[in-house]
């Protein structure tokens, strides 16, 4: 991750580097969260560490649930685990950004007929529990308007830091997240 530097924002938090010049365009709104300093994590056995041997199952899982932009290559940017199910990718979550001391939980999925079965509290927390275990403090966004989101985030330990803008350069990538006022975030 860095920084992108412009007059209007100079603390814009990017996926990747991009020409100063460029231009960004809102998206939508969403939220920043972070963990609390109490936030109970743990390891689930049934959650293995995903490769690139399992690519194309990421992009195909991200594809079907639409956590957001995610492209082709997006599992390369930080680790990915999973939880398969008769060799098949059913959930996942990753890391996207980084900065000192900062590691952003990304791409949480869970395929649709396994909702509800407590696989995306599983691998946030796994994902959690390994960000913690590198002596970095995990934080995540999601769509301001994604409730069932916010409100499996806040029952692991995380709470709402700020809201802003998703911006974007093309369609299946995040680049940045620039803050705004909260109120404004939770409308869509």
């Amino acid at each position: 991750a860095t920084l992108l530097k412009t007059r209007k924002n100079p603390s814009l938090i990017l996926a990747r580097e991009l020409p100063i010049e460029l231009a960004l365009s809102p998206s939508a709104y969403g939220v920043q969260m972070v963990a609390k300093s109490s936030l109970a994590v743990k390891k689930d056995h049934r959650i293995e560490q995903l490769s690139s041997s399992d690519a194309d199952q990421i992009y195909a899982l991200a594809r079907r649930t639409q956590p957001g932009p995610f492209a082709s290559r997006t599992h390369e940017l930080g680790d990915y685990i999973g939880i398969k199910l008769e060799g098949r990718l059913i959930a996942m979550a990753g890391q996207r950004a980084r900065l000192p001391g900062l590691t952003e939980i990304s791409a949480v999925c869970v395929d649709r007929r396994y909702r509800r079965q407590g696989l995306g509290t599983a691998v946030v927390k796994h994902m959690a529990a390994h960000v913690i275990e590198n002596a970095d403090h995990p934080f995540l966004h999601t769509y301001a308007d994604n409730k069932a989101a916010i409100s499996l985030y806040e029952k692991i330990g995380f709470r709402i830091r700020t809201g802003g803008k998703l911006l974007r350069l093309d369609p299946d990538a995040l680049c940045a997240f620039e803050p705004t006022p909260l109120a404004q975030a939770n409308t869509v």
